[in-house]
């Protein structure tokens, strides 16, 4: 089957999560986590839960282990260089499988935008497994964010959700 029957056959409205991991940023500061929810609820996808927790390994996990009704998780936050990004580390290690084409591909595209600067970023995916989960560990910037949405993740949501749920 070609790429273009997958996605044609692929489910068209997805149920999902949104997480954000900050120090600073709540329910009213959350632009990034805005931004996700605005682009998810465009595409036509159902918005199952949002959290807000710090960047500390076991509340990101407890945040993790919290969504069971959602096929997506999109975390915002902890991707970059500092000492308290550590949510890229922490969604590798709750994967099953990674996603490596993923990082691949925001790193070409950032590059595109931002340049170098590409290369502090840390965005990663894998596949929750037992769960049937795509988790996705994005940037904290909104100009990340809207890239990665509409570039990779929005276009091929209902073919990688598609897959996990055969």
């Amino acid at each position: 089957m070609s790429v273009e029957e997958h996605r044609k056959a692929s489910p068209k409205q997805i149920d999902c999560s949104i997480i954000t991991a900050s120090d600073t940023r709540g329910s009213k500061e959350d632009i990034s986590g805005d931004l996700i929810v605005a682009k998810l609820q465009a595409a036509g996808h159902v918005i199952k839960g949002r959290s807000w927790t710090k960047d500390e390994p076991e509340e990101i996990r407890k945040a993790l282990d919290a969504v069971e009704s959602a096929s997506a998780i999109f975390i915002t936050g902890g991707t970059g260089l500092t000492k308290r990004d550590i949510t890229w580390n922490v969604v590798e290690n709750y994967c099953d499988e990674p996603l490596p084409a993923f990082a691949v591909l925001f790193a070409q595209l950032s590059y595109a935008q931002v340049g170098s600067a590409a290369v502090l970023s840390r965005a990663t995916a894998g596949i929750k497994r037992n769960r049937n989960q795509l988790i996705v560990a994005l940037p904290g910037s909104s100009k990340a964010c809207s890239l990665a949405m509409d570039e990779i993740l929005i276009p091929e949501l209902g073919h990688i959700v598609g897959h996990l749920q055969k």
